[in-house]
C-alpha cells in the first residue's frame, strides 16, 4: 500500500510539530494503519514498536518505513508495553520534542485532537507543573464514558488534576521524563501506567485530564450482562492479564501507600469488586484465581518481569 493510499499526509502540522507519536503494537489488525495515519496527519514524528513481530503484523506496518516521518522497530519477542515505550522514548530524546505521545493499537484520535489537549495545557494556571495531558476515554464496545475517577454520565466541562489515568493517547512532558525517567520495565504490561504516574506525581508533577478532549480507545473487552436487576459491565481478562494486575496492583499498594493513601484505599476497592465479577460471572474462573493468587505471591517474593507460564 502507498502512502498516498493510506491516506497520510506529508505535511508537518503546525499544533503537532512539537510533538513525538509512540505507538506499540502486538498481533495489530488491519485497523492499526487507518489508527497511526490518524496520528500521522497531526503530528511531526511517529515511532511504531511492534512486540512479538511476525511476517503478518510486518505485512500491515512495513509500508510506514516508506514516509519520512516514521520509524518502525521490530522487536522479536514481545518485551512487554513498558520496555516498548521505553526503546522509542529513548530514541525521541534525541531529537528536541517537547511532548512525546503514548499509544497502544486500540485508539483512533478525531480531528485536532493534539490541539485540544496543548489548548488546555496553555490555559492552565500551574502549566510548568503539568507532567501529562490526559483526554477522557469513550469504550469502543459499549460507548460509556470514562475518566479516571470512573464512567461519567455528562462530559464535565473543567480540567482536572488526577491522580492516575491510562496511558494511551496521553502527552508526556519530556521536561518530566528527564526528571523521572521512564516506565517501569520489570511490570511488563499492567499497571505501567499507573506506576509512572505516581512516580511524577511524587515528584511534584500534575497529571492534568483533559474533559473537552475524548478518545476513541478499545479499553480491553467490556460486556454488558443482565443480573437479576442489574447490568453490571465486566471485562474477562485472560490469566495472564489477571496476573500482572494481581502483581503489579500489590507492588504499587506498596510502594505508594504513604504518598497517597486514598487512591491505594479506593483502588484496592475496584479491584475488590472486580474480582467478585470475575467470580460471578467470567470463564474459566479457577485458572484466572490460580493467575491472581500466583501474581500476589510473587509480589511478596520480588518475582517481577514476564511470567514464565505466559511464555510459550
Amino acid at each position: 500500500m502507498s502512502i498516498r493510499a493510506a491516506g497520510i499526509s506529508t505535511t508537518k502540522p503546525f499544533a503537532g510539530g512539537q510533538i513525538c507519536a509512540i505507538m506499540v503494537t502486538y498481533r495489530p489488525k488491519l485497523e492499526v494503519q487507518g489508527h497511526i495515519a490518524a496520528i500521522l496527519r497531526q503530528v511531526a514524528r511517529v515511532i511504531v514498536v511492534d512486540n512479538e513481530s511476525t511476517a503478518e503484523s510486518r505485512a500491515l506496518l512495513v509500508f510506514y518505513s516508506e514516509h519520512p516521518a516514521v520509524e518502525l522497530i521490530n522487536n522479536p519477542r514481545n518485551l512487554g508495553i513498558a520496555t516498548a515505550f521505553n526503546q522509542a522514548i529513548a530514541r525521541a530524546l534525541t531529537t528536541g520534542y517537547e511532548w512525546l505521545a503514548t499509544f497502544d493499537q486500540d485508539s483512533r484520535i478525531p480531528d485536532e485532537y493534539f490541539s485540544g489537549l496543548l489548548a488546555a495545557h496553555a490555559a492552565f494556571p500551574e502549566r510548568d507543573r503539568v507532567a501529562v495531558l490526559a483526554p477522557l476515554y469513550r469504550d469502543r464496545h459499549l460507548g460509556f464514558i470514562y475518566s479516571s475517577t470512573g464512567p461519567i454520565r455528562e462530559v464535565p466541562i473543567r480540567d482536572v488534576p488526577v491522580r492516575v489515568t491510562a496511558a494511551s493517547g496521553n502527552l508526556v512532558s519530556v521536561a518530566a521524563l528527564k526528571v523521572v525517567g521512564g516506565f517501569r520495565d520489570d511490570f511488563f504490561i499492567d499497571c505501567v501506567d499507573f506506576e509512572f504516574y505516581l512516580r511524577c506525581r511524587q515528584a511534584g508533577w500534575l497529571v492534568l485530564e483533559v474533559r473537552g478532549v475524548i478518545l476513541d480507545h478499545a479499553m480491553g473487552h467490556y460486556q454488558q450482562i443482565r443480573w437479576l436487576w442489574r447490568n453490571p459491565r465486566i471485562n474477562d481478562y485472560p490469566a495472564p492479564r489477571r496476573y500482572y494486575q494481581a502483581r503489579n496492583l500489590l507492588i504499587l499498594y506498596a510502594n505508594f501507600g504513604f504518598f497517597d493513601p486514598q487512591w491505594v484505599v479506593r483502588n484496592a476497592w475496584f479491584y475488590g469488586r472486580d474480582l467478585i465479577k470475575l467470580l460471578l460471572f467470567c470463564t474459566d474462573r479457577r485458572e484466572k484465581m490460580r493467575a491472581v493468587f500466583t501474581g500476589w505471591a510473587h509480589a511478596v517474593v520480588g518475582r517481577r518481569g514476564r511470567w514464565s507460564e505466559e511464555i510459550p
